[in-house]
């Protein structure tokens, strides 16, 4: 993993907050599951961004040894979204988890 100092990344220090809020969230959610689930979640998603000392701009991911995935920031823009980004596609439909239980 590269990574640049947080100075050089605008708005870099805004996606870190977001960024280590979700892994608080995660890491409390995590700790209160029961026994064998929790045990399987215990990687602190957080760690990772306490030991690189800046913000990641290119990552490649090994599997077995080998380059299995990359990433690579290449420009950040600020702008507005548009919401259609978070409908549900078609043909998807609102259920209950928990219904029939």
């Amino acid at each position: 993993m590269c990574a640049a100092p947080l100075d050089q990344v605008e708005g870099a220090d805004e996606m870190i907050e977001a960024f280590m809020g979700m892994a608080k969230f995660v890491q409390q959610l995590t700790e209160s599951l029961p026994g064998p689930l929790a045990a399987s979640l215990s990687a602190n998603p957080g760690a990772v961004m306490d030991q690189i000392n800046g913000f990641p701009i290119h990552a490649v991911e090994y599997s077995r040894g080998q380059p299995s995935a990359e990433s690579r920031l290449e420009s950040i823009e600020e702008g507005p979204l548009d919401a259609a980004m978070f409908e549900a596609p078609a043909g998807y439909r609102l259920q209950d988890p928990f219904a029939g239980r």
